[in-house]
C-alpha cells in the first residue's frame, strides 16, 4: 500500500485551500450534494462505516477528497495514531488514469482519552482532501484510490475499500461545501501562515541527561486555552503526546509543552534528526518543522 504521494509532488500550496474556505462548522461529511456535483457511489466496507470520492474545482484547480462516515460514536485516526495505538489511514492512487500528482491533506485531529491512553482523530466523520493534477488536462481524469483505515469504538474494526471516479475533462464541477469545510481545518505551513494561527516561538531538546525532553513554547494570537500540540517522530520512531499536566502558561497568549523522553525512545538515536509538530489553537492551525538538538 503506497500512502499519499505515489506520483510525483505536486507543487499546489495551502494558498488553494484559502481560495475555498468556508466555517468548518457548518457543514457535516455525508450530506447530500448537488446535481452538478461529482461523487462516487458509497463503498460500504463494515456496516458501521463507508466511504466516496467526491471532487470539484477552484481557481482552476481539481481538488478531491475521501469522505468517510461511521456510526454514532466510532472514530478513525490520524497520520499518528496517538500514543494508545491506532490504524492510521493508507491511500493508493496506483490504478489513477491521467494523474500527474496528488497530495493528500489532514484535517487537524482531535485528541481522544480513554482508559488505553490518548489517540489523535476524528469521530463520525472525515474528509481527507485531495489536490490532484492531470497529466493531459484535456482528458479526464479517472482517479482510483485503495483505502485502508481503521474504526474504534469499544472494538476496533480495520476497514478496506476501493474508490473510483470519473472526472470529466472541461468539468466545472463546484468543490462540495463539506470539502471546503475540511481545506478551513487544515494546519497552515510555513509561508501560508494567517495572522491568527499559532506560532512555535521556541524548542528546548534536551537529549543527554538521565531526565531528555522536549519543551516547546508556542504563541496563541487571541488566547491559548485549550491549545495542544501533536509532534510526529522521525521515521523509524516515538515521541510521546504531551501529558496534560505538563502544559503550563508561558506568557500572553502563550502556552508551555513539556514531553517525557524517559520511557518512550532512546534519545541518542534523535540528534539531529528532524520532527513536525501541529498546533492547535482557538483561533488557528499551523504545522512546522523543528530540530532535535
Amino acid at each position: 500500500m503506497v500512502m499519499q504521494e505515489p506520483q510525483k509532488t505536486l507543487h499546489l500550496t495551502l494558498a488553494l485551500a484559502a481560495l475555498v474556505s468556508v466555517a468548518a462548522t457548518a457543514i457535516r461529511p455525508g450530506q447530500a450534494l448537488a446535481d452538478s456535483e461529482l461523487a462516487s457511489p458509497w463503498s460500504e466496507g463494515k456496516p458501521t462505516t463507508k466511504a466516496r470520492l467526491v471532487a470539484g474545482q477552484a481557481g482552476g484547480k481539481w481538488i478531491a477528497a475521501v469522505e468517510i462516515t461511521m456510526a454514532e460514536g466510532w472514530k478513525t485516526y490520524w497520520r499518528f495514531p496517538g500514543d494508545a495505538g491506532g490504524v492510521p489511514p493508507m491511500f493508493d492512487f496506483a490504478k489513477s488514469g491521467n494523474l500527474a500528482g496528488v497530495k493528500v491533506l489532514f484535517p487537524a485531529p482531535k485528541r481522544f482519552t480513554d482508559k488505553a491512553g490518548d489517540t489523535l482523530g476524528y469521530k463520525d466523520a472525515v474528509v481527507f482532501p485531495l489536490l490532484i493534477e492531470a497529466k493531459d488536462p484535456a482528458l479526464p481524469i479517472d482517479l482510483k484510490v485503495g483505502l485502508e483505515y481503521g474504526i474504534c469504538r469499544e472494538v476496533c474494526v480495520p476497514v478496506e475499500s476501493e474508490l473510483s471516479l470519473d472526472i470529466p475533462a472541461g468539468s466545472r464541477a463546484p468543490v462540495p461545501a463539506q470539502v471546503q469545510a475540511a481545506l478551513d481545518h487544515v494546519p497552515h505551513g510555513a509561508g501560508a501562515l494567517k495572522p491568527n494561527d499559532p506560532r512555535l516561538v521556541a524548542s528546548q531538546v534536551k537529549l543527554d541527561g538521565p531526565n531528555p525532553s522536549i519543551a516547546l513554547v508556542v504563541e496563541c494570537p487571541g488566547g491559548a486555552a485549550n491549545a495542544d500540540a501533536y509532534v510526529e517522530s522521525p521515521a523509524g520512531y516515538y515521541i510521546p503526546l504531551p501529558k496534560a499536566g505538563s502544559v503550563k502558561p508561558a506568557g500572553k497568549d502563550q502556552v508551555r509543552f513539556e514531553i517525557d523522553l524517559k520511557d518512550a525512545v532512546d534519545p541518542a538515536d534523535l540528534k539531529g534528526k528532524t520532527a513536525n509538530v501541529t498546533l492547535v489553537c482557538p483561533q488557528g492551525l499551523s504545522e512546522t518543522a523543528f530540530k532535535l538538538e
